[in-house]
């Protein structure tokens, strides 16, 4: 069996805008995590607490995991999930 590579480091970029968008980034980044498994194939059952973004991010990231609703109107079922580490 190959070795599988594990990324939290999606292509989609994060946004507040709608439930849909954060699920297509931020939760799929988490959701790579949570399959992580060991090299006897184990699940590592990794729970992702800490988003690391750069600065240009800072205020978005912070929106999403703090706001009781996004930009939809929509509940943010994603409010305090993580904490939110900037790094330049």
């Amino acid at each position: 069996m190959g070795k599988i590579t594990y990324s939290n480091l999606g292509k989609k970029p994060l946004s507040t805008a709608s439930l849909v968008k954060v699920q297509a980034s931020y939760d799929e980044g988490r959701k790579q995590l949570r399959q992580m498994k060991d090299e006897e194939g184990r699940p590592l059952n990794i729970m992702p607490n800490l988003l690391v973004v750069p600065p240009a991010l800072d205020d978005v990231a912070r929106t999403f995991i703090t706001a009781e609703r996004l930009d939809d109107g929509k509940a943010n079922i994603y409010k305090g999930t993580a904490e939110v580490l900037v790094v330049p």
